[in-house]
């Protein structure tokens, strides 16, 4: 059973997502919610999704864990957003206190889109990652590759927060196939600091959108996805779509297939963690377990 660790929802009046280009992103520039999700888990063999915040909104926090309450076999869980530099007991509270707010099962910042270079470091951070691990709730790292290094020395000074890195951290593909090789081999190095520590785990998501879009190959792709198998292993990582970001390059099923490859020289055990197996024990979602 695949149990998608990574995917989104969006309707523009509540998150307008002004990230997204109307023309070289036409292919996510609309609303996408419930039936568009049930729909490509049912092409590309998706059991169970975890939604993922899109934007620092309590209000669409609220939103996915309705949507968690009224359909729990598809989405068993949702990585929320609060503000960390507040008040984080009280905002935890009363996310789990409103509806569906057992689903909720990690807390997300959008650190590559924050204009705070150095979000990553500053007390008040620290502070609310070391309230989430008071709660036992993980903390899903989003960053552009250059952000790597600080979240390496991050997850160090914070041995008892869980972190999970989304995308692998953005490996710089598309740049190393045009010449510039500096930018994948420091990735490269990063993404061992941050493995380095054992609190951490990462996303096999997101990766086929940092190539070129028009023309990525999965050879290319392989060699990110390799090195993350070498530094985290096969107990550490997670799958998931990226739904509907992926769709700027391939098609959901595709990535899935990508993937399928990768893990094809592994024994079935294995194959069944980084497939669902690591999302249920990162994210406790022993009900899934259960809905074998």
């Amino acid at each position: 059973m695949i149990v998608d660790a990574h995917a989104h929802l969006w309707q523009r009046h509540l998150t307008p997502q002004p990230w997204i280009d109307p023309i070289t992103m036409a292919a996510i520039d609309r609303d996408v919610w419930l039936d568009d999700l049930l729909a490509m888990q049912r092409q590309s063999g998706i059991a169970r999704t975890v939604l993922v915040q899109t934007a620092h909104s309590t209000a669409e926090t609220l939103a996915f864990l309705a949507v968690a309450d009224a359909h729990p076999r598809t989405v068993p869980g949702v990585v929320g957003w609060l503000d960390l530099h507040g008040d984080v007991e009280t905002a935890l509270r009363r996310l789990r206190d409103a509806r569906g707010g057992d689903a909720l099962v990690g807390i997300r910042h959008l650190v590559h889109q924050d204009p705070d270079e150095h979000w990553l470091s500053r007390a008040r951070t620290g502070a609310g990652l070391d309230a989430l691990a008071a709660a036992d709730l993980p903390f899903d790292l989003v960053l552009r590759p250059e952000q790597l290094a600080d979240a390496a020395a991050l997850v160090a000074r914070h041995p008892e927060t869980r972190f999970v890195l989304d995308h692998l951290g953005k490996p710089p593909i598309a740049a190393a196939g045009m010449g510039a090789r500096d930018g994948l081999e420091r990735w490269r190095d990063d993404l061992a600091a941050v493995a380095a520590a054992p609190n951490t785990v990462a996303k096999l998501s997101g990766v086929v959108t940092e190539a070129h879009w028009d023309r990525w190959d999965g050879d290319e792709l392989r060699g990110a996805i390799d090195h993350a198998f070498t530094v985290f292993g096969p107990d550490r990582l997670l799958f998931g779509s990226d739904w509907p970001v992926v769709l700027l390059a391939a098609a959901p099923r595709e990535w899935v297939d990508v993937v399928d490859g990768v893990l094809a020289d592994l024994a079935p055990d294995l194959r069944a963690r980084v497939w669902g197996g690591n999302a249920v024990r990162v994210y406790g979602l022993a009900h899934v377990e259960n809905d074998r």
